[in-house]
């Protein structure tokens, strides 16, 4: 009798999972992705409005990804996979420049106050004064980059992102999201061609989606079962195991099950364990917060709305950290149309989550206009889409929540988290895969689980640097 494996979550990690498991023990194992929207590939999905595809905000896949999963992802999108050229700019001081950052044209291009003060970092990170170690991001960021770019950069744009003060971030936080690491990465990228991957990437010809729907594809063939618009309602475990989990509406079923793999928030996860866990358990759970986006799209009656991909802001005299245009993404050629979407970080049911499209978007137009990019054409459509797990967020004492939750989900011996959510890591899609690669790598030929194995990876996990 084969035995019974459930994936939570079908976003890419899960769905990469499922269709690793079925290639190498579809013969011994059944596989259940579980999914509780009405589509597959989560953030990393598209949808389609008016002839447009849109992403959930502005993904890549990176040329970072290892060789070996770019592989797989080619074998599915074959002539689809796009390599792109990076056209993306940041609004700083009034200013557009390129993005990724290019020092050489922020010295050219950015105010003399700028430029001096930038040059002194330089010169007082190269006197190597002493440093300590940092107690939080700010801190770690002023000593790797200097004052005058947190200052006029990131500091602005982790306030907007991440809704709380830079000094209220863990130090790790500078580590795993700012891509430039250090003065001396600035200074060589400012005079040597040693930022060429960072120039380029991969995408999907009909929409980032299609990678997920690709994957989806490969699941069914290989055997897999995947339910969308299905709600998991508890599930149970004894003397450390799971036993069984209850899904559906409006009369739920419970299905025994041998191994459980969870990429659903961490905090969701822990929520649907029966029986209840109980203090210090639940209040780390409780401590644990995500940061959330509000994704609003214009269909507009032009062509083409800019030239560039994506445009950052970092300031707080507008709404939004990101705006981006998908169809340059493809250079699609096919309508007369385009559609733009405006990522508004937020927090879950706040004033800007609760607020309906209409006016969310008579304060993106007047912001667009700020920020010198006016909506000159006729807007067909306003709308919007609530990402609530978008970035897991690193407080301070985020890091000892976590222990104590990851000590409390490892016990349970059958049970294994993994990618973004389920590792309250940020990351890219080719890291998600890669932990999907490796957690299959940890299952044994009897199909009993490595802990051991797969508990020696998971530094290696949290090491990991997001590409911008």
């Amino acid at each position: 009798m084969k035995k019974q494996v459930y994936i939570l979550g079908g976003g890419i990690s899960g769905l990469t999972l499922a269709v690793q498991f079925l290639r190498r023990f579809g013969n011994k194992c059944s596989v259940t992705v579980i999914e509780g929207s009405e589509n597959i590939g989560g953030i990393a999905g598209s949808f389609h409005v008016d002839g447009l595809t849109f992403d959930y905000g502005s993904h890549r896949i990176h040329p970072a990804t290892p060789a070996h999963i770019f592989s797989d992802i080619k074998a599915y999108l074959g002539n689809d996979l796009l390599e792109r050229p990076r056209n993306g700019r940041i609004r700083l001081l009034e200013t557009y420049i390129p993005f990724p950052l290019r020092p050489a044209e922020m010295l050219r291009n950015l105010p003399y106050r700028f430029t001096a003060g930038f040059i002194f970092d330089l010169l007082k990170k190269a006197l190597g004064s002493k440093q300590i170690a940092p107690s939080n991001f700010a801190d770690a960021l002023r000593q790797d980059l200097g004052n005058t770019i947190c200052e006029n950069f990131y500091f602005p744009f982790a306030r907007k992102l991440w809704g709380v003060e830079p000094s209220e971030i863990a130090p790790v936080q500078a580590r795993r999201r700012v891509a430039a690491q250090g003065m001396v990465a600035l200074i060589k990228k400012a005079f040597c061609n040693t930022n060429s991957t960072k120039n380029f990437f991969y995408y999907p010809r009909k929409g980032f989606g299609q990678l997920a729907d690709a994957l989806a594809e490969e699941c069914r063939k290989l055997g897999g079962v995947i339910l969308t618009s299905t709600q998991i309602k508890s599930i149970n475990t004894e003397r450390g195991r799971i036993t069984g989990i209850c899904i559906g509406t409006p009369s739920p079923q419970s299905y025994d099950t041998d191994m459980v793999f969870s990429t659903i928030p961490v905090s969701a996860l822990v929520n649907l364990l029966l029986p209840p866990v109980v203090p210090p358990i639940r209040t780390a759970v409780d401590s644990l917060r995500y940061r959330s986006l509000v994704l609003l799209y214009m269909v507009l009656d032009t062509d083409r709305f800019t030239p560039y991909d994506a445009h950052y802001f970092a300031q707080p005299d507008v709404i939004f950290s990101r705006v981006s245009e998908s169809k340059n993404y493809t250079d699609s050629p096919c309508s007369s149309k385009t559609g733009i979407c405006l990522e508004i970080p937020c927090f879950y049911n706040d004033d800007v989550w609760n607020a309906d499209s209409q006016t969310l978007g008579k304060q993106a137009l007047d912001d667009l206009e700020k920020a010198g990019m006016p909506v000159a054409c006729r807007i067909e459509q306003v709308f919007k889409k609530s990402v609530r797990y978008a970035y897991p967020l690193y407080e301070r004492n985020y890091g000892w929540n976590m222990t104590i939750i990851n000590t409390f989900l490892e016990g349970i011996t059958n049970l294994i988290c993994l990618g973004r959510h389920g590792l309250f890591l940020h990351d890219n899609i080719h890291h998600d895969m890669d932990m999907a690669y490796t957690a299959v790598s940890c299952v044994q030929n009897d199909c009993s689980f490595d802990t051991g194995r797969w508990l020696g990876q998971l530094p290696r996990f949290k090491d990991q640097v997001v590409e911008d």
